[in-house]
């Protein structure tokens, strides 16, 4: 799925139609370069989980953890927001605890997920943010790699019809 958004407000409003859709554990990697908006995303999904803490970039302390409210859709998850940003090497991730973060039942976000590659799970949602020559616009990339990921995208494009712009790639 290829979205452009012409303002922070609509990649926000994509971030809420994924969090709306979460139902189950899943990761979801972003990428882009500094700036793209994969914070404003994060926060987008953190509020459509139910999230109502503020939501910064976890680039110090690397990992935040989050609670969703008890009647949001995905009340039974938490979040985990990391800031990747920092890690210079995948054995770095590991030193954080990274494997007890994949057992719990919750939706881990990494932002710069591409510094970890090999240690993304299978199942995931890839979504990579690009610059465009106007100011505010960005063009998305959302990728299902698996089938609760595929699931969740369904949902999410059915919640957006209408209202992002979708590219068909011509």
């Amino acid at each position: 799925m290829f979205l452009t958004t012409n303002s922070v407000e609509e990649t926000h409003q994509l971030g809420l139609a994924i969090g709306h859709a979460l139902q189950e554990s899943l990761m979801i990697s972003l990428s882009g370069d500094l700036g793209a908006g994969k914070t404003h995303l994060a926060k987008g999904i953190a509020e459509g989980m139910g999230v109502r803490e503020d939501i910064t970039s976890p680039t110090f302390s690397i990992v935040q953890e989050y609670r969703a409210l008890d009647n949001s859709p995905a009340q039974k998850l938490d979040l985990y927001h990391f800031d990747l940003y920092r890690i210079m090497d995948e054995e770095e991730l590991y030193h954080i605890g990274y494997d007890d973060y994949l057992k719990a039942r919750g939706v881990i976000i990494l932002e710069w997920a591409e510094n970890v590659k090999s240690s993304l799970v299978d199942d995931r949602l890839d979504i990579s943010l690009a610059y465009t020559p106007l100011e505010n616009q960005r063009h998305i990339s959302l990728l299902a790699r698996g089938e609760k990921s595929e699931k969740l995208l369904k949902t999410v494009e059915a919640e957006l019809s209408g209202g992002i712009h979708e590219n068909t790639g011509n």
